[in-house]
C-alpha cells in the first residue's frame, strides 16, 4: 500500500470513530431531548434549560460535558448566565431524518420529545 493510501485509510477510521462518538452521545434519550430543544429555541441557558427538559442542574451539567466533549454543542457566557446552543450541522438532519423513519417503522409510538424537530 501506498503511502496516500495508508493516509487515506487512516482519515477514514478517524471519521468512522468521529461517526461513532457521535451516535454513542446522541443514543441516550435525554440528550436527545436537550438536543431537540436547542434545535427548536436555537439557544437556551442552562436554569431554562434544565426546566424545559425536566432535569437537575447537576444531571444537565453531565450529559451537556459529553455533547460538548463530542463537538455537538459549544456555549455562550453571558456574565453568570451560560447559554448552549447546537454547533455539530449533523444533530438536526439526524434526528429529523430519525423522526421520518420512525414515524414509518412505528406509526402508533408517541414521538413527543422530537416532534418540534421536524417541523422546525
Amino acid at each position: 500500500m501506498t503511502h496516500s493510501g495508508i493516509i487515506k485509510r487512516l482519515e477514514a477510521l478517524s471519521e468512522a470513530s468521529r461517526a461513532a462518538a457521535v451516535f454513542s452521545v446522541m443514543g441516550n434519550d435525554r440528550r436527545i431531548q436537550i438536543l431537540s430543544a436547542l434545535i427548536r429555541c436555537g439557544e437556551l441557558n442552562v436554569n431554562v434549560l434544565a426546566q424545559t427538559v425536566g432535569l437537575s442542574q447537576s444531571a444537565l451539567s453531565q450529559h451537556l460535558k459529553r455533547m460538548r466533549d463530542c463537538g455537538l454543542v459549544s456555549t455562550r457566557r453571558d456574565r453568570q448566565n451560560i447559554h448552549y446552543r447546537v454547533i455539530a450541522p449533523v444533530v438536526e438532519p439526524l434526528l429529523t431524518t430519525y423522526m421520518r423513519v420512525d414515524h414509518i417503522a412505528f406509526p402508533m409510538q408517541d414521538r413527543s420529545l422530537l416532534k418540534d424537530v421536524v417541523s422546525h
